[in-house]
């Protein structure tokens, strides 16, 4: 059986986020409905959840980038909702609407990666641990 992340809500940000757990859908349902603390990596606070108010999402399909991460979620809608339509026109519909948002969450998940990459190329060293500039000298001739 597939593994899932739990998934929260931040009640300050709206953003959802790993609480650190991965389970199966079974196994999930036997947790007992007790309140965990879990700490949030968007406001720092730390939140309690119940199996109610938790989400659960696929690996593949779970970014900390909030531009993949609501693409993933509208996926997973379209999913749901094309696997409760009734009539084939719909679910043909909500696949390719759910193909959609995968795609364009890896277009922003391929964004937020050349921005990380282009962050980290081009911030500036500490003056302390900067190699000393060469000197200038006029060319011999």
């Amino acid at each position: 059986m597939a593994m899932l992340v739990v998934l929260i809500r931040c009640p300050h940000t709206g953003r959802f986020f790993s609480t650190g757990i991965e389970t199966s859908p079974d196994e999930f349902e036997k947790l007992p409905a007790l309140r965990r603390p879990v700490q949030c990596l968007f406001c720092g606070n730390e939140h309690s959840w119940t199996k109610r108010e938790a989400t659960l999402a696929p690996p593949e399909r779970w970014s900390d980038v909030p531009e993949v991460e609501e693409c993933f979620l509208k996926a997973m809608e379209n999913a749901e909702q094309a696997a409760a339509a009734k009539k084939h026109e719909q679910r043909d519909f909500y696949h390719r609407m759910e193909r959609k948002w995968l795609g364009l969450a890896e277009g922003y998940r391929f964004l937020s990666e050349v921005a990380r990459r282009h962050e980290h190329a081009i911030r500036p060293q500490d003056p302390a641990t900067r190699p000393p500039r060469p000197r200038w000298q006029p060319p011999r001739t």
